[in-house]
């Protein structure tokens, strides 16, 4: 009992000399500010420097166990401020760390991300101050004598292969600030950057606001998003969530920008990923509304066998795609109906025709394909299709660019085509597809081209097959669910015809051989 008092006794003793040497360090702290600057840069206690609203950004970045962590946040919200101060803080308090920053242009690095830099480290004392190493092209961190604690921060802009600097033995910490700007993104972050968090326990965060304009970078931006969300590791911070921005503010700039509905301020300060309007190839497109059942079978439709079956191919030489597509016209409901695609780049006639014969197997079973048709700006490659392969394919005609557009975007906004879940890249070139800028500032000229939706050539393909189709035959026999042994069947065109058909009905077997 008495050993227990006497514990508690030198228990309390130890809490009020602490307090007393807390109090203590705080008066010299107070008395000598430099003092506490460099405590707090020998530490790395450098929180003090962010907004009220970006603690809680700067938490997730510290607590995450994911090895990606996506924000997308507003403009002027401070993420990449807040990114900085991150790798500052974690190349301090971890000694010999390599931590790689990558940006979207060499210039943007100099305009955007120095002055962000130069203003966090601008209370640093000069004997602790990151020293730029021209011959390793990074700030190095020099926390003591040994060449072990050196940590080294690394950053360069994307633009010309300049990510290619950022490659090295490992990565503790990885930073892609404005990721949706940034050249190749996907290889950036899946092949030069993830490969060296392996053997460091290293973690990732991309960050960025999304783009207006549909470009590859943007997209593959979006999918990591989506990826990032499923793993519970996506975060979405707009202008609402910015304290330093008072709301009358707020509430000026959106009406600079257009208002709520404009897609400035949808996407640069609301964050949502959006395709501007007016740049949209087809604008009536909606996803939710005009895909087929998954599971949809069209062989459940007895009428199948009798509707037109199309294939057309868009084809492509260098550049772009060669997409193919195969759908059938219900003549009935007035709707086509795309079943399958197929892509492919950089190819030979020969994988052209096997990949044609292979889809259409997949879409329309042993059924008779109605017409097959391609662009006709490669009629070597049709008469190849026609003599080598054995492959009856024609050559469609065109009109203008415009024209044909136009004819696509009336059959989708009447509701007259469904495409199959199947069809990715189609489904996807119809949500992001764009128009290209002309020099001359005008639209519809030409289809916009990016990495992965090329020409924009799901499109082309899906625009000479509705140009194509057959809409006024009706392919379903008149004698279909007709009983012929009960039933006259007449055609008004031919008397010979009718005359047969009253032969067979009403005169007996014995009398017709007569």
């Amino acid at each position: 009992m008495q050993m227990q008092i006497q514990k508690q006794k030198r228990k309390k003793q130890s809490q009020r000399r602490k307090k007393l040497l807390k109090k203590e360090r705080l008066k010299i702290l107070k008395e000598n500010p430099s003092l506490a600057e460099t405590i707090a840069w020998k530490r790395g206690l450098l929180t003090y420097k962010l907004q009220d609203h970006q603690h809680d950004l700067y938490s997730i970045f510290e607590n995450t166990t994911a090895i990606k962590t996506v924000v997308n946040a507003a403009r002027r919200w401070g993420k990449t401020t807040v990114a900085l101060l991150y790798a500052i803080i974690y190349a301090i308090q971890n000694p010999g760390s390599e931590i790689k920053i990558a940006t979207k242009t060499q210039k943007s690095l100099k305009k955007t991300i120095m002055p962000i830099w130069r203003m966090l480290i601008k209370d640093c004392p000069p004997n602790l101050r990151p020293k730029y190493s021209s011959k390793e092209e990074c700030f190095v961190f020099e926390l003591s004598g040994s060449m072990r604690s050196r940590s080294r921060i690394h950053i360069h802009g994307t633009d010309s292969k300049r990510y290619e600097s950022l490659r090295g033995q490992n990565s503790h910490l990885s930073i892609i600030d404005e990721a949706a700007y940034c050249s190749d993104l996907r290889y950036v972050v899946q092949s030069v950057l993830l490969p060296q968090t392996l053997t460091g326990n290293g973690r990732m965060i991309i960050l960025s606001t999304p783009c207006q304009t549909f470009t590859q970078s943007a997209e593959e931006f979006k999918e990591f998003c989506i990826e990032a969300e499923r793993n519970g590791a996506y975060f979405t911070r707009d202008i609402y969530s910015n304290s330093s921005i008072t709301p009358e503010k707020i509430e000026l700039y959106k009406n600079e920008c257009g208002g709520e509905e404009s897609i400035e301020w949808q996407v640069e300060y609301l964050c949502k990923f959006k395709v501007d309007q007016e740049k949209a190839i087809i604008q009536e497109w909606r996803t939710d509304k005009m895909l087929l059942d998954y599971e949809y079978d069209p062989e459940s439709n007895p009428l199948f066998k009798y509707y037109h079956k199309y294939t057309v191919l868009d084809l492509g030489v260098k550049r772009d795609w060669t997409f193919g597509l195969c759908a059938f016209y219900d003549f009935q409901e007035a709707t086509l109906n795309v079943l399958d695609e197929f892509y492919l780049k950089n190819t030979t006639t020969p994988q052209i025709a096997e990949a044609l014969r292979d889809t259409e197997l997949r879409a329309f079973g042993f059924h008779r394909v109605y017409r097959r048709v391609c662009d006709s700006d490669n009629p070597q490659l049709v008469n190849d299709f026609v003599h080598l392969h054995k492959i009856g394919i024609s050559a469609t005609d065109k009109t203008t660019l415009e024209a044909m557009v136009n004819n696509l975007r009336v059959m989708v906004g009447l509701s007259q085509i469904k495409v199959h879940p199947r069809c990715v890249m189609l489904i996807r070139t119809l949500e992001n597809g764009v128009w290209a800028d002309s020099e001359a500032g005008r639209l519809h000229k030409d289809f916009g081209r990016t990495k992965e939706l090329g020409h924009m050539d799901a499109i082309a393909a899906l625009m000479y097959m509705c140009r194509n189709l057959n809409k006024t035959a009706n392919p379903v026999p008149l004698a279909h669910g007709v009983n012929l042994t009960n039933s006259l069947m007449l055609n008004h065109n031919s008397d010979s015809f009718n005359k047969s058909q009253f032969k067979k009905a009403f005169v007996t077997p014995s009398k017709r051989n007569k």
